[in-house]
């Protein structure tokens, strides 16, 4: 099983301070290509990630063939465009699955293998901070090698079913991911190797370990 540390600053970030932060941060790369017989394509994806005990900032930087963000609202299908993900359980019963394009729009729901979902209301997506260096305006399909980046400034209160006092000491279980189901190059890539036999990101038994310093 992969492990992560998140390492903890001692205050709140605006923008800039944590993007220099984590500009130093340790890059932890998306590159496990579960199903190469099918999807053998791998952007260049990494990671980096820290809190402050109520904030996670959490940036992805990607390079890939072609970038997409048609979805034009929160909680739309992001995971057709060119898409970042993070599902984690802080409880081992159910997780969260927060998703977004490349012009940050968010999906976010609460999930149980095998019963219902739960999706993030308006007022939770809308404490998501998204930072994407295209900008927020949603754009076809631009064919071409092309670099970018998103960061997510993700409250505790995101976790809406968890009541997390503080992320201080946290113990989880995660996976990171990379796709883009309707690109010219689909693709489906982690940072905790899966091991089905079709692309399935939906599979809490696959993620890693995260412990919140």
């Amino acid at each position: 099983m992969k492990e992560l540390s998140v390492e903890r600053i001692a205050r709140p970030l605006s923008h800039d301070e944590a993007a220099a932060l984590l500009d130093e941060a340790t890059a932890h790369r998306i590159a496990c290509v579960n199903w190469p017989d099918s999807y053998p394509y791998m952007p260049e994806v990494a990671f980096s990630v820290l809190h402050d005990g109520d904030t996670i900032y959490l940036r992805y930087t990607v390079e890939e063939s072609s970038v997409a963000a048609v979805a034009p609202h929160d909680n739309g299908q992001v995971w057709l465009d060119s898409c970042v993900e993070m599902f984690c359980s802080f409880d081992g019963s159910g997780y969260y699955n927060l998703e977004a394009n490349a012009a940050g729009q968010v999906l976010l729901s609460y999930r149980v293998p095998g019963g219902d979902k739960v999706m993030a209301d308006s007022s939770v997506l809308a404490a998501v901070g998204r930072y994407p260096s295209l900008g927020r305006e949603p754009f076809a399909e631009r064919v071409g090698q092309t670099r970018w980046s998103l960061m997510l400034t993700i409250p505790k209160e995101a976790f809406f079913r968890n009541g997390i006092e503080s992320l201080c000491g946290a113990e989880a279980t995660a996976n990171f991911y990379k796709c883009g189901d309707n690109l010219q190059t689909p693709h489906f890539v982690s940072w905790s190797p899966i091991d089905n036999p079709k692309p399935n990101f939906h599979l809490p038994q696959y993620f890693g370990k995260v412990r919140f310093m």
